[in-house]
């Protein structure tokens, strides 16, 4: 079995007990939403960006994490994290 397998086949069973448990991975990063917003299309569009902006922000963290190393609990904490 290689690392890669081993680290696949335990995240694996970590998602089968999450589901066992229902236990679920959340996140709510309250940002504007950009569809509300009004005005010239430069207005618009600068709402588009900047909630694009704060999602990118918080996104890109969690997608570098060692995802496959993590216990689920600790997946959970890193999203809530990035929240912040």
């Amino acid at each position: 079995m290689t690392i890669t397998s081993h680290i696949d086949t335990e995240l694996q069973a970590q998602l089968d007990l999450a589901r066992q448990v229902q236990l679920t991975l959340t996140a709510h990063w309250g940002v504007p939403n950009p569809a509300t917003a009004v005005g010239t299309p430069e207005k618009i569009d600068r709402a588009l960006r900047e909630t694009f902006s704060i999602l990118d922000r918080r996104i890109s963290p969690f997608l570098s994490l060692p995802l496959s190393t993590l216990g689920l609990l600790a997946i959970q904490k890193e999203i809530d994290k990035t929240g912040h």
